[in-house]
């Protein structure tokens, strides 16, 4: 009796001892004050009290960063959860289709793109999966896993009968990733695509075998904040 006493004792401590951890999110960091630090960093300016990590990517298009601070203000009020460690965390930030801003509403034209929808109704928007993994007193594995659920219509003009309009949807997974963040700091995840651009002399950069010679080749820069999370213990 007293050995099953005992180790239902060691037992409950090893729980008590267990780290429990809290997830605070924020799908929508873009406030002015952090976006005009994010294009001070987008144009190479050192950003005092800022952690800056470049995640590795596959893509030769893109690049992942993580701004780390904890002093940002203003991010809204965040989503917060419990994770455990290896045990994936989904969030969900999904809506419903709606017809395009450009047609007007009570329309006819707008009641085909409803009665689309109604045809084929699905959520889309962006599907958020947080995993962590290690524990230590300053810092954890953060693996983040992002898919977008898009939606677009398509209209086909009839002669003789109504306007048809579709509506198709496709998927995409626009960030994968896994690094070792701090605690207790939140990290605004930050995507840079990065595009050739070409420019070219009029009529003489079109000129067939000749034209390379008249075209210079550049690249573009666009970046975006996709979200932002903190790991704290509880």
């Amino acid at each position: 009796m007293k050995y099953i006493v005992f180790i239902l004792f060691v037992s409950f401590n090893i729980e008590a001892l267990a780290l429990d951890y809290i997830v605070s999110f924020y799908d929508k960091p873009d406030t002015p004050r952090i976006l005009g630090l994010i294009n001070a960093f987008h144009r190479g300016e050192v950003v005092e009290g800022v952690d800056i990590i470049k995640v590795s990517s596959n893509s030769q298009n893109k690049n992942v960063y993580l701004l780390g601070s904890k002093k940002w203000e203003n991010l809204g009020t965040p989503i917060k959860r419990k994770i455990e460690p290896d045990v994936a965390l989904e969030i969900k930030k999904l809506y419903k289709p709606a017809p395009y801003d450009t047609v007007k509403k009570n329309s006819d034209e707008f009641e085909l793109y409803i009665r689309a929808i109604e045809r084929d109704k699905r959520d889309v928007g962006r599907i958020y999966n947080i995993k962590i993994a290690g524990e230590n007193s300053n810092y954890i594995n953060l693996s983040l896993f992002i898919k977008e659920k898009f939606y677009a219509f398509q209209r086909s003009a009839n002669f003789f009968s109504e306007d048809e309009v579709s509506i198709v949807y496709s998927d995409d997974v626009i960030l994968n990733f896994s690094n070792k963040i701090k605690l207790g700091t939140t990290y605004i995840i930050l995507e840079e695509c990065i595009a050739n651009v070409y420019d070219k002399v009029p009529f003489w950069g079109d000129v067939p075998l000749i034209g390379r010679f008249f075209r210079t080749e550049g690249k573009s820069k666009s970046i975006r904040a996709i979200c932002a999370i903190e790991i704290t213990k509880e």
